[in-house]
């Protein structure tokens, strides 16, 4: 089975399971890129809005009332455009880490199998 297929489904119907450590690992890396695309849309954003000022105005009854109502909205916009990119780096580093755990345990089950082969790595372990 190549690296990064997940499930092999038998001529029997039965399925087999296969983590490959090293694929999950890299696609939890590749889980930052949108978490980098949302904060530089995040700070090219601010600059614009820092540049161009209040584009309803300011000083009478309507840039008040446009305040009221979406100057929250553009505050809410982005601290929810901030956690969503938290989120992905978490998820991120969560998914680094299972790939981590699952490179152990592969580890120790090829040690256990060794070790009841009467020391020899021979017994055809491996991943499944």
């Amino acid at each position: 089975m190549p690296p990064g297929d997940s499930v092999t489904v038998n001529p029997d119907g039965s399925v087999d399971l296969f983590v490959f450590p090293e694929g999950v690992s890299r696609d939890g890396m590749n889980i930052h890129v949108p978490a980098d695309m949302i904060d530089d849309l995040i700070r090219r954003y601010e600059a614009a809005s820092a540049a161009l000022g209040k584009p309803w105005g300011e000083g009478d009854e309507f840039a008040e009332q446009m305040e009221k109502v979406l100057g929250p909205l553009q505050t809410n916009l982005m601290t929810y455009l901030g956690y969503i990119a938290e989120a992905l780096r978490m998820s991120a580093d969560n998914t680094i880490l299972t790939a981590k755990n699952f490179q152990v345990t592969e580890e120790a089950n090829i040690a256990q199998i060794a070790g009841t082969a009467g020391g020899s790595e021979t017994g055809g372990g491996g991943r499944r």
